[in-house]
């Protein structure tokens, strides 16, 4: 594993965390407060509500069927064939038209009813329609064709009444009616309405229903029109309030606990983290933090290399920040060398060399803090300072070049040979 990576990274998300603590806190009890919530609603009191659903049903339905025998020689049809349920009949042909109409019913649990039925003969002379939409009767005349009864009718039983008429004398007799009357601009109709009269009982509920179901016949020369609307059903229907239990889906049942865990565990765990110092970032990280900001900002004015001590031999400045080293290179027009081995930057202007040497990075890990004074640093080097065979405090990588005199500040190879011989005298060179 990548320590360095994690140890950015640990840096910055711990900066985060400091900075927005209270926020993250929030962050993590609306978590909590929400998914518990949510939670307990979904599993352990989910509520109910009320709905309606479907109850009790039952279909009435009238039906006309109708037929007509050919009574006259012809080069179509033989003498005495039956034409039936047809739109339109042959005034010469088949003038007289039987049928009848049949009345049953269905009811989705139980049912018992008397039905009356009476078929009757209407004919008038209506207007055009006003602006009501109701068209003025002239006249009318009503009679009745057939009548039944069915004291008792259970569902899916059937009652039938028939009919016979001649058609084409129901025309001249309708002509002959509005003549006697004076005649009326009024268009002439002649109808067969089935009346239904139905009491009784269905699925627990008393029924008490008039139903009318009309055929409209209509002269046109030669023929007559049957206008029949076929299969007439009419449909009642009762809805039940039922109080049912709430269900939720998988998102809010698995969701809303996942919600709760998470922000508990992290409360917790950001909690514990603080009271133990882990979140807080040391004054070395807000110092290496600030580094790594400015070194990314500046990097187009930064070039790394592998500088010799004698490079920039001269008068030294020390910068304090490499802000305002990178600031001295671009008013100078000069650029910025950084040290591979030591990542001490210089920048030299004529006869002086300014110098930032970046705080050690702190030791690597997630979260991690920094290790005791004389460890290694996060970098893998020696750390900032160590003793000399002289006891002399010497700044790790020393001076570039020695001093007029010849004797000099020790630089790191020095340290590192002092360090690597077993009787503890190092040699120098």
């Amino acid at each position: 594993m990548d320590y360095s990576i994690m140890g950015k990274r640990g840096r910055r998300i711990r900066a985060v965390l400091d900075g927005q603590f209270w926020l993250v806190v929030g962050v993590l009890g609306v978590l909590v407060v929400g998914g518990g919530y949510i939670t307990y609603d979904a599993y352990a009191d989910p509520g109910v509500h009320v709905e309606q659903r479907p109850g009790t049903s039952a279909e009435f339905v009238g039906e006309f069927d109708h037929r007509g025998t050919v009574q006259s020689p012809n080069p179509v049809y033989p003498t005495g064939e039956t034409l039936a349920n047809r739109e339109a009949y042959f005034s010469r042909l088949t003038p007289r038209l039987n049928g009848a109409f049949t009345y049953t019913y269905d009811a989705s649990r139980s049912g018992d009813v008397r039905a009356d039925v009476d078929l009757e003969l209407r004919i008038r002379s209506v207007g055009e329609a006003n602006e009501g939409g109701q068209g003025i009767e002239y006249w009318s005349v009503t009679r009745r064709v057939n009548a039944t009864e069915a004291a008792s009718l259970s569902p899916g039983e059937t009652v039938r009444v028939a009919f016979s008429r001649n058609v084409t004398e129901l025309f001249n007799e309708t002509r002959q009616i509005d003549e006697r009357v004076g005649g009326t601009p009024g268009t002439k109709e002649v109808r067969l309405v089935a009346v239904v009269d139905t009491e009784g009982e269905v699925n627990d509920r008393e029924v008490a229903r008039t139903q009318e179901y009309p055929v409209r016949f209509s002269d046109d020369d030669s023929i007559y029109r049957v206008d029949d609307p076929g299969r007439v059903v009419n449909t009642t229907s009762t809805n039940r309030t039922v109080t049912v239990q709430n269900t939720y889906g998988p998102i809010r049942r698995g969701g809303a606990p996942l919600a709760f865990v998470l922000g508990l565990v992290g409360l917790i765990g950001l909690a514990v983290a603080r009271y133990r110092g882990g979140i807080e970032l040391t004054d070395a990280e807000r110092a290496y933090m600030t580094y790594e900001r400015s070194r990314a900002e500046f990097d187009d004015w930064i070039t790394t290399a592998r500088l010799d001590p004698e490079t920039f031999a001269g008068e030294r400045i020390d910068v304090e920040t490499l802000d305002g080293l990178v600031d001295v290179a671009i008013d100078s027009d000069r650029r910025v060398l950084q040290d591979v081995a030591t990542d001490t930057c210089y920048c030299r202007v004529d006869d002086l060399v300014y110098r930032y040497e970046p705080p050690p990075e702190p030791p690597e890990g997630p979260l991690a803090t920094l290790g005791e004074q004389g460890g290694l640093a996060g970098d893998g080097r020696i750390d900032e300072w160590s003793d000399d065979a002289g006891g002399e405090s010497v700044k790790d990588g020393g001076e570039i070049t020695g001093k007029d005199d010849g004797t000099g500040e020790k630089g790191d190879s020095e340290i590192m040979d002092q360090q690597a011989n077993d009787d503890g005298t190092g040699d120098t060179t």
